[in-house]
């Protein structure tokens, strides 16, 4: 029989598990503040960010930078929006 994942201690400790254990971190922390500039700063320009509110089937859905910005602003009173 096979371990369930015999590799997940090297990926538990390899740097990109940390790299997004800190992205993770910053965009809680970034959220907690109502900071939109560092919020923003974490998308790239052609990322999609769905989210449970919005009248999709599955809520809404947003393309670009800029699209996630404006739906950013229309929930959320951010600071620097």
């Amino acid at each position: 029989m096979y371990p369930l994942n015999k590799f997940a201690p090297a990926i538990a400790s390899s740097s990109l598990s940390q790299r997004c254990h800190d992205t993770i971190s910053e965009m809680v922390c970034a959220f907690a503040v109502q900071d939109i500039d560092v919020i923003m700063g974490l998308f790239a320009e052609d990322a999609t960010y769905c989210d449970i509110r919005g009248n999709g089937q599955s809520g809404g859905e947003y393309h670009g930078k800029a699209a996630i910005h404006k739906a950013f602003k229309a929930i959320s009173p951010c600071r620097n929006a």
